[in-house]
């Protein structure tokens, strides 16, 4: 969703694209978004990258595709694993 849309949807003129994140749902919709246009073709690869075992099978998963490799776009939130100083000071 958001940015990571717009880039997939964008890049998809330039070739195949693999989406990669943790919701099967919205994966498929972008990939169906993009098989949509002529020439388009996408690929939809279910991991969590904060879950180590996923994030390697998901990496295979892609390799195994044997398709060339043009670029790596990781559009990836970010999240705190310790609090912050904000967080700390609040009573």
């Amino acid at each position: 969703s958001g940015m990571g849309r717009v880039a997939a949807l964008e890049l998809a003129a330039h070739g195949t694209v693999v989406l990669v994140g943790r919701d099967r749902r919205k994966l498929d919709e972008v990939a169906a978004e993009i098989e949509a246009r002529p020439g388009g073709q996408a690929v939809a690869v279910v991991a969590d990258f904060s879950d180590i075992r996923s994030a390697r099978r998901a990496a295979s998963e892609i390799a195994a595709l044997g398709l060339p490799l043009a670029g790596v776009a990781n559009n990836a939130g970010m999240m705190a694993t310790t609090p912050s100083a904000a967080e700390r000071k609040s009573p």
